[in-house]
């Protein structure tokens, strides 16, 4: 569901031209989660709000001396559990015809000695004469610890890693260029996993002993990977120049 003023948006647009875009950086307020968040000229800021009865969380974009340019995005269906926790993405895209905005949303799951953390990034879109839309979303940093043993003897097999780690970083940039009136955007990845190349999808012990020389951190070669993203204006979302690999390993809660 989504709750939106059809007001305008121009004033945002004032001067933005195809080379100026670029992730232009919010100050977040850090007081616990991020829920303001405002360019450094202070000109547009963005604000995770509740409506009056509590029953909504809203994404509030709004423009200094101009409340006519407000829009609001509900975030209710982003962020529905009581386990996620949903901040201010710190960055804008402004480009000519609209911005880019986003929030991050982290869910946190808890297993017996370990625990998956993983944080998505849903990209916002507004548009003047539009209600704001959600055109891509894509998974930032994802952060697993798995438990490997359960007695001394694992222990002992284990070289004394008793976890196995995996982490996930996703960093997104702008190509610098529109395509169908919307910024073409790069998403790099790089994924790894200690000790050595392990898996979610195998029993860790039953491997054979770790020695030394396994106790490295390694890249994943099929996570790490970099995609072009382009709008598809026939169902509003963007689409990445080839497939996404399956890494669940590294981004399932």
């Amino acid at each position: 569901m989504i709750r939106h003023m059809l007001l305008p948006l121009l004033v945002l647009l004032a001067g933005a031209t195809s080379a100026e875009q670029a992730i232009e950086p919010l100050a977040r307020d850090r007081d616990g989660p991020a829920r303001r968040g405002c360019t450094h000229d202070g000109e547009i800021c963005l604000n995770i709000a509740a409506t009056a009865d509590g029953q909504q969380s809203l994404l509030v974009l709004s423009v200094e001396g101009n409340a006519s340019a407000t829009q609001a995005y509900d975030l209710t269906a982003i962020a529905p559990d009581e386990f996620q926790q949903i901040d201010i993405w710190p960055g804008l895209i402004r480009f000519d015809g609209g911005l880019l905005a986003g929030v991050e949303v982290e869910t946190s799951t808890a297993y017996s000695g370990g625990g998956v953390q993983a944080t998505q990034l849903h990209l916002i879109a507004f548009l003047p004469g539009k209600a704001p839309w959600i055109p891509l979303t894509i998974t930032i940093r994802s952060s697993a610890l798995i438990r490997a043993c359960f007695s001394e003897q694992d222990a002992v097999n284990r070289a004394d890693v008793c976890h196995d780690e995996y982490d996930f970083v996703g960093g997104l940039s702008v190509e610098g260029r529109l395509q169908d009136g919307m910024p073409v955007l790069r998403y790099k990845t790089t994924a790894t996993s200690y000790p050595g190349n392990v898996s979610r999808d195998e029993d860790s012990l039953e491997r054979p002993p770790l020695r030394k020389s396994d106790l490295i951190t390694v890249e994943d070669p099929l996570c790490s990977f970099e995609r072009v993203f382009r709008i598809d204006p026939q169902r509003a979302v963007y689409s990445p120049d080839a497939p996404l690999p399956d890494c669940s390993n590294w981004t399932a809660p």
